[in-house]
């Protein structure tokens, strides 16, 4: 057999390739994993709190509705849902700082102030449509959203949009962004990548789980877990709030986030790895139980000093609890 062709692991079937060996992969994932680490670490510096306050369910709801429509990736939707959460931030932030700036406070600032939130919310779903579109040209010219698609998906909501209209949308966001689209990797970029990485099944399973033998863990397809990953990536997104209040309450035995933590916890919230290393984990335990959850979760580890095994089964049982699995990864923590 041609040695290009030899990409298996022992707990994780990774999908064969003539193109690189199982050490090519290796490489690949480890230059890969340097790059979300450096970037992961600046957006947990720079996070905005108000950010990971806003409420972006009906607008993720529109953004998946849409691609769903158009057959667009996973890819696609994360990156629409990254730009539509940057430009109503900013777009927002703009709108009020005029007012402040052109206006006494009373009365009239407070109606302007409403006058501009009921705008923006107004126009929401016309920015999450507008989005779908931009993100679809930066992953694909072949498959991307038209003017005609963006008004047809805008008409089904029963929205009469004109395609100029739709064209000045996209104007308006290209500029309050500065034409900076892609300035992070999507959520599922990654998954992908953490996925992979824990399929290669490195790492000492020791340090997750004492007294687990290899032959316990049952090999599972590695594409299998990332689209479960991936499902539950959504699950996630949609109960954001209660995954992590869930997250806040098992590490501080508090029922709300109180005022002098929501800065420190901001920067969890932030945490892409974490968020990824966590999901994957929770698939691997729907595809192959608490023993491929232990394999997954040291291999993770193995590549990323990032994060580290405690805090992505505390994180994974708290989506196991959301998704309402009949696993708990927690029994896992008693081992470290």
């Amino acid at each position: 057999m041609d040695r290009r062709q030899k990409t298996t692991c022992a707990y994780f079937n990774l999908p064969q390739s003539e193109l690189w060996t199982e050490e090519d992969l290796r490489a690949q994932i480890q230059d890969l994993m340097k790059t979300l680490e450096a970037e992961n670490e600046r957006e947990k510096r720079e996070v905005h709190q108000a950010q990971l306050l806003l409420d972006v369910t009906s607008a993720m709801t529109v953004i998946w509705h849409v691609a769903e429509s158009f057959s667009l990736s996973h890819h696609v939707r994360y990156i629409a849902l990254d730009i539509f959460q940057r430009y109503m931030m900013e777009h927002m932030e703009s709108l009020l700082d005029h007012v402040m700036l052109t206006t006494d406070e009373g009365r009239k600032r407070e109606r302007l102030v409403k006058a501009v939130q009921r705008k923006v919310r107004d126009q929401a779903p016309l920015r999450a449509v507008t989005c779908v579109m931009i993100a679809s040209k930066l992953v694909s010219h072949k498959q991307s959203m038209t003017l005609n698609m963006s008004q047809k998906s805008l008409k089904a909501m029963k929205l009469p949009v004109s395609t100029q209209t739709i064209a000045q949308s996209e104007r308006n966001i290209l500029e309050q962004l500065q034409s900076r689209c892609c300035r992070r990797s999507s959520l599922a970029v990654y998954v992908d990548v953490v996925t992979w990485a824990g399929c290669l099944g490195d790492g000492d399973l020791s340090g997750v789980c004492k007294g687990l033998r290899r032959s316990k863990v049952m090999p599972v397809e590695a594409e299998h877990v990332l689209q479960v990953a991936l499902d539950l990536l959504d699950m996630v997104q949609l109960f954001h709030h209660e995954v992590y209040l869930d997250l806040y309450t098992t590490l501080t035995g508090l029922p709300s986030i109180v005022e002098h933590h929501r800065a420190a916890f901001s920067h969890v919230m932030a945490d892409r790895l974490l968020l990824a290393a966590s999901v994957v984990a929770a698939a691997a335990l729907v595809v192959g139980g608490e023993a491929s959850c232990a394999a997954m979760v040291a291999s993770i580890t193995h590549h990323t000093t990032a994060v580290s095994p405690r805090d992505v089964l505390t994180l994974t049982s708290c989506i196991s609890n959301a998704a309402g699995l009949p696993f708990h990864p927690m029994a896992l923590l008693v081992h470290l």
